[in-house]
């Protein structure tokens, strides 16, 4: 029993000093209801602060009581200052009800339609989380909808899109110049991680950084990948042109539905197999044979896809394939 008291009381000042978080619950409903900002907007200006100095991560989280979606425009402030553990987190807990099933959601989810301009901007933070959160473009004319232009003198850092969702509301898509989500800034890094994106002008974006995307969904675009850096396990599909330069370094196991498309080792082509893709469903279909079990494993930085199902057959885009459970019998017992 000493020897155990000991063990634990050793391990005390270790669990003392583990990386705190300061949470802020996001509601764009009625706040005297239930939250702390009724918008990202509000919860910057009150928040918004040395988090290193803090030493803190400062977590936003998104909710949704009365199925009023966000409307703000966002845009990061100038006062953050971030490292690798101390950042900015803007997410959906997936352990709630708040956040997307792997489609474009109603009701009490979390949501971000903005009428018209970038709904989400960095100018100033070098290390962001965006996780979980659903966005729509109301205004089928937008610009960007979420823009990573870090400034010139900002440190080097790296920003995150993970769990995405951006239902692109059938936008311009001869425009060429608008961008789903777009990295405008040399020397700064953006992953975006299972993540879908449909009906829009382009889907992903390089103007000028270094932006990889892992097992994502481009359906529906002008141009899906344009000069995206690394991509890896990813999908695109009806689009103009699916994969627009980039691609380069180990850039493998992606599919495209026009030939000679997709770019890197391993490369697939054909029709995949969503589950609805008319109701814009694009987990994958019970009979895909393009997307499933052709991925490379990337299990040493990611194991989850869009849904939070744990990927092992390394499926391509951002949902990996589920079989549904079986259905129980029944059994009947007779006598004793």
């Amino acid at each position: 029993m000493r020897r155990i008291l000991f063990v634990v009381l050793m391990l005390l000042p270790v669990l003392a000093h583990a990386q705190g978080e300061d949470v802020s619950l996001i509601n764009p409903d009625a706040v005297a209801d239930y939250g702390d900002y009724a918008t990202l907007v509000l919860w910057d200006a009150a928040k918004a602060t040395d988090a290193t100095a803090a030493n803190l991560i400062y977590v936003a989280e998104g909710i949704c009581t009365s199925g009023t979606p966000a409307t703000d425009v966002f845009i990061l402030s100038n006062a953050w200052v971030t490292d690798a553990t101390r950042y900015v987190k803007i997410w959906t807990n997936p352990d709630s009800t708040y956040r997307h099933d792997g489609t474009y959601p109603a009701g009490n989810v979390y949501r971000r339609e903005a009428n018209s301009g970038i709904q989400l901007r960095n100018y100033r933070v070098s290390y962001l989380y965006v996780i979980g959160i659903a966005f729509k473009m109301r205004d089928a004319d937008f610009s960007d909808c979420v823009q990573i232009a870090l400034d010139g003198g900002v440190p080097d850092g790296a920003n995150y899109i993970e769990e995405c969702i951006f239902d692109g509301n059938d936008a311009d898509l001869s425009n060429g110049n608008n961008a789903t989500i777009r990295l405008q800034e040399f020397g700064h890094a953006l992953t975006v991680t299972n993540t879908i994106i449909y009906d829009t002008d382009t889907a992903f974006l390089n103007a000028d950084g270094a932006f990889t995307t892992y097992n994502c969904t481009a359906q529906n675009c002008d141009l899906g990948y344009n000069a995206v850096s690394l991509i890896r396990n990813c999908i695109a599909q009806d689009c103009t042109d699916g994969y627009f330069g980039g691609g380069g370094g180990a850039t493998s196991n992606n599919c495209s539905d026009i030939v000679a498309d997709a770019p890197g080792a391993n490369p697939q082509t054909g029709e995949v197999l969503f589950a609805d893709e008319g109701a814009n469903d694009f987990h994958l279909g019970d009979g895909d044979t393009v997307a499933r079990g052709n991925g490379f494993d990337l299990s040493g930085i990611f194991t989850i896809d869009i849904d939070g199902d744990t990927r092992d057959a390394w499926d391509i885009g951002a949902d990996e394939f589920v079989a549904a459970a079986a259905g129980l019998g029944q059994f009947i017992i007779i006598g004793n």
